[in-house]
């Protein structure tokens, strides 16, 4: 009986809104691949790997029109994938040097829990998360008026557009700065709204843990905002910036400061164009993250990123080709930052001359090319090749061996097929 109840329930559900002018849609899709990686490992490690290489994204939405130029909705994405790029066959063991506890500094390559096998992780992560459940890449509901958008939601924060909207799509790249340093995840609100050929998106994140204190979560929040001007046939300008404390590095959440009392910006511009069949595309980003040290009041730099990308894309008939280029800078400070027990975690060299030194400043540089080659069949299919090859520099700043340095170099050949419906 209840079960008839509540079958007669959902029903109605989604009966009542068809005769209220409601719509849903959805939409699958797919990459699916096979690769070999490889690249200079120490001895003894193995070399070469092939694995498995993909994503997918699960794309839900409905909206219902309730006259005066208001309407209601709902979307929901959900994204998987497995680990991208091609270091990411490096294990920890496979690396220059280590970190007991801080795994990004050794490049955030590994999406997936078991890269080398490809098994699949959530969309940007880079700290460890799982698979994590449906919609797990954002989920909102908002309300359009005439006057712009209100959404509220675990929504992605328009900071990501600096990718998104020019040198990224899921299919060939990742937004590696903005994962690092400004993928809040938490309640949030967003107003969007559009004047002409511009727009503009600002979003507030919330503290996202009920368990605190609310003197703790006091002050705790991000803001991030993107504006964009389309100057039509193809050309485009943008810029981003974050700014607020976002709870512990490393965090995909933005959570309580607590003790440790932390302070996140970013900025960027991106843009695009096209000449004939030819699109350029281009995007800088530049961040920082702080921790305050108690002894002197003042901000440390616990991390600052800079990430530059070019896209160039070519279509000739029923054939794509793609080069995505770029160049990343990080810098890292992880001992004794306040001295309040956060620190004492040193970088650890491992192999070679510099075996067993340690250091707390570390500089990582990393470039990439990454070169796509897609023929469309029709119906949504496109077979593909990919040629991605990254090299990283490892440059120790402090102790002993203050400019000593170290390199990795990777190669991955893929080929697979893509799948849209």
């Amino acid at each position: 009986m209840k079960a008839r109840i509540l079958a007669a329930s959902i029903a109605a559900l989604f009966a009542v809104p068809a005769f209220a002018g409601f719509s849903a849609s959805g939409s699958v899709s797919a990459r699916l691949g096979v690769d070999s990686r490889s690249g200079d490992m120490p001895d003894g490690v193995k070399d070469t790997y092939k694995s498995l290489s993909g994503n997918y994204v699960l794309f839900l939405s409905g909206t219902t029109n309730v006259g005066k130029g208001y309407s209601a909705g709902f979307t929901c994405a959900t994204v998987s994938t497995t680990a991208d790029g091609a270091m990411d066959a490096y294990s920890d063991s496979a690396l220059p040097l280590k970190h007991n506890w801080d795994k990004f500094f050794a490049g955030g390559e590994n999406y997936a829990t078991n890269p080398t096998k490809g098994g699949f992780a959530a969309y940007g992560d880079n700290v460890g998360d799982k698979n994590g459940p449906f919609c797990n890449d954002e989920v909102k509901g908002y309300l359009t008026t005439p006057y712009g958008t209100v959404s509220v939601g675990n929504i992605i924060n328009p900071m990501r557009n600096l990718y998104d909207a020019t040198v990224v799509d899921p299919y060939y790249g990742n937004e590696r700065a903005y994962y690092s340093l400004v993928d809040f995840r938490a309640n949030a609100i967003r107003y969007g709204t559009s004047i002409g050929d511009f727009s503009f998106d600002l979003q507030y994140n919330m503290s996202s843990s009920p368990n605190q204190s609310d003197n703790d979560k006091t002050g705790d929040g991000v803001f991030t905002g993107f504006a964009a001007y389309d100057f039509g046939g193809g050309t485009m300008l943008g810029v981003g910036f974050a700014g607020g404390n976002g709870g512990e590095a490393g965090d995909k959440y933005v959570n309580p400061v607590g003790t440790f009392m932390r302070f996140k910006n970013a900025w960027g511009v991106t843009g695009k164009t096209a000449f004939g069949g030819l699109g350029v595309a281009a995007m800088y980003f530049s961040g920082e993250d702080q921790k305050l040290n108690y002894h002197t009041n003042e901000w440390d730099s616990r991390q600052k990123m800079s990430d530059a990308m070019l896209k160039l894309s070519y279509n000739l008939d029923a054939w794509t080709f793609i080069g995505i280029f770029g160049y990343e800078q990080q810098k890292w400070n992880v001992n004794g930052l306040g001295g309040d027990g956060w620190g004492g975690d040193f970088y650890t060299w491992q192999g070679g001359s510099l075996n067993g030194g340690t250091f707390s400043k570390l500089n990582i540089d990393r470039t990439s090319q990454d070169l796509w080659a897609i023929y469309s069949l029709g119906g949504g299919v496109k077979p593909y090749v990919r040629l991605n090859g990254i090299q990283k520099k490892y440059k120790q700043e402090d102790g002993a061996y203050a400019g000593q340095s170290q390199k990795l170099n990777a190669t991955l050949l893929e080929s697979g097929f893509m799948v849209s419906f």
